[in-house]
Formats: structure tokens, sequence, C-alpha cells
């Protein structure tokens, strides 16, 4: 049976939900003046420290998991900058990030959080493919983003037609493109859309505009330009996250490596080099650090409501 709508209810659902993007609320301070931090300037490191001390949720969040039990430290850390340091910048930034963006979304309901989780888990991987790229053109901080924006599309769809959003999420599709032509079905528009849109509102950089709205095209951007790289980076990671971040797959741990490098290895992006074992050893790695920033952000499988 078609449950799709009649062209016209889909025209009124769709300018329904691209209306949902002219009252997203803007973006916390904090992220956009962490975007604007340069990993290379020789302050960079007092500078995000001064961020994170200026908000009480993000410096709570970074001393969190500086004090968790995966980071392990000897003492107790008591400050900001102790934090920092423990974590790291970059773990620092990415978790920092994730927060700001959760706060615009708030995922309550399981299936909403292992929409979350999936996109912090799709970041981590991006970024760690990226570092075995060599490509100095291919900057930590703004491939994670991609990856961590990629769907924010889908929680646009979530905050307006959220029955429509979960029995799209259930159902169970072939391919990307299969999904997309479902979405158009019954919302007269797709998530790659709504989430490029909505980064273009946010005045976020165009290469993450970009890869939010091609990243499940079936003819992305030549992988020897930096936004098709980009775009490549995620369109890799979504694939090799995914198994890892729905309710109800097997999941990375009951998967051996050859079964991973085997499923993986085709989709792995011409300007990544890796070996099957070291793609398999990527891959869990990848899931293990993305999960420890789901479990700091309260979106973990313990599901813990996020602040």
């Amino acid at each position: 049976m078609d449950l799709a709508p009649g062209a016209a209810a889909r025209d009124r659902l769709r300018r329904r939900i691209e209306a949902r993007i002219d009252a997203l609320p803007v973006l916390p301070a904090t992220f956009t003046r962490l975007m604007a931090l340069d990993p290379g300037a020789e302050d960079y490191h007092e500078r995000l420290v001064a961020i994170v001390e200026e908000s009480p949720t993000f410096a709570a969040r970074v001393m969190s998991a500086a004090n968790s039990a995966e980071s392990a430290p000897r003492a107790t850390i008591a400050t900001v900058r102790a934090a920092v340091t423990r974590i790291g910048s970059l773990r620092t930034v990415e978790l920092v990030a994730a927060h700001a963006v959760a706060m615009v979304f708030v995922p309550r309901e399981p299936w909403e959080k292992a929409i979350w989780r999936h996109a912090v888990l799709t970041a981590t991987a991006a970024r760690m493919m990226a570092a075995r790229a060599r490509d100095r053109h291919l900057m930590p901080d703004e491939v994670y983003l991609a990856g961590l924006l990629h769907d924010i599309g889908r929680f646009i769809m979530l905050a307006e037609v959220p029955d429509l959003a979960q029995q799209l999420e259930e159902g169970r599709w072939a391919s990307a493109q299969e999904l997309a032509v479902a979405e158009r079905g019954l919302t007269g528009t797709t998530h790659m859309e709504l989430g490029a849109e909505a980064l273009r509102r946010w005045r976020l950089p165009e290469t993450l505009v970009l890869v939010a709205r091609d990243h499940h095209d079936p003819e992305p951007a030549a992988t020897s330009t930096r936004v098709g790289k980009l775009v490549a980076l995620v369109r890799f990671a979504d694939a090799a996250m995914r198994p890892a971040s729905l309710p109800g797959s097997a999941g990375l741990a009951e998967a051996d490596d050859h079964f991973i490098a085997q499923a993986l290895v085709g989709k792995l992006p011409p300007f990544v080099f890796a070996t099957e074992a070291e793609l398999a050893q990527l891959v869990r790695l990848a899931a293990a650090e993305g999960e420890a920033v789901c479990g700091a952000l309260g979106i973990g499988e313990t599901l813990t409501a996020l602040a």
C-alpha cells in the first residue's frame, strides 16, 4: 500500500518542514568561536581553554570527560586547563562542537539518540581516515565538523514531522539513494537538501554545506578537489560507522576484522592509504573513540539524558 501523500499535500508538508529552518535557533556563540580558532597559532591552546572556561555547560562536559574512567586520571582533574591538557585540544574541540549542535536538536528517544551517535561516530571516523590521506589541505577540525553535520537535515525532519521521520528511519533501504527517494515521496524534500539549507542559514563554510548536500549523491564531486575529498571521507565514514550506531544491528563487536575489511575496502576513497588490517583497526578505533565522546555527551549506550 502506497502511504505517500498526494502532490498538493506533499508540497504543503515540504513548505512546513522548510519553514522549520527559518525558526532554527542560532548555534551557541561558543561553536562559532571554536570555528574561528587557528590550530596552527601559537596561542591556540590558551584561547581554547579561555573559550571553554567562559561556558559552565561546556566546561562541565570537558571536566567530566577528563575525569572519566576512559581517561583514567591518577588524581581528580580540578581545572579546565588541566582537563583540556588531559584529553587534548582536538578531543576538547570535538566534544564542545558536538554538544553545541546537540543543544539545538536535543535527542530524547533512543532512536533519536542513535542518530546523534551515528553523527558523532561518523565525524570521528572521517577525521581518522583523513589522517591516512596525508593531505595537508584536509584540516582535522573541518573534517570532523563535516561528519558531525552531514545528517543535520534528519533532525529538521525529526523536529517538524517526528512520525514520518521515524517511519523513514525504521525503513530498510537498500541504498542511500533509495532512502532519498522515500524521503521525497513522503515529504517533498530530502534530508540532504534540508541540511545544506540549514548550514547555509547558519552561515557555516560552503564546504560544509556541500558535504551535507552531496554526501549521498550517486555522482559526487571528483576526489581531486578538496570538497570532493571531504564528501568522499564522510560517505565512507557514514558507511563504516552505521553498523556500530543503529539499534538492532549486529555491530562491530560481533564482526571479525576480515568481514569489516571486505565490506568496506571497495568503498575506501582512493586518496586514503590503508591495508585491510589497518582499515579494520581504524574502524574499530574510530567507533571506540566516538563512543567515548557519546558517553561524555550522555548519548551513549546507557541512553543517559542530554542536559
